[in-house]
């Protein structure tokens, strides 16, 4: 790779936005609370909805968890 020249067609394997490993940003753990109040506030407004649990998929990371895939269905 090439960190000098722009790649429209470069694949991308990880966001890193708040950094990895000891580069870790102090913001991760802002962002990922803050991610979990949106995502709790939105699931209790909107009650005609659900989670497809059966179909959720975790992303294990070193870093803070979350999901690969958290379905919502009608409920």
């Amino acid at each position: 790779m090439d960190p000098n020249s722009f790649d429209i067609h470069r694949r991308i394997d990880r966001h890193l936005a708040f950094g990895r490993g000891p580069n870790l940003r102090l913001g991760a753990s802002l962002a990922g609370m803050e991610g979990r109040v949106v995502l709790g506030e939105l699931l209790r407004r909107w009650t005609d909805r659900d989670i497809d649990c059966e179909a959720t998929v975790l992303d294990h990371t070193s870093t803070p968890r979350g999901w690969k895939h958290l379905p919502v269905v009608a409920s």
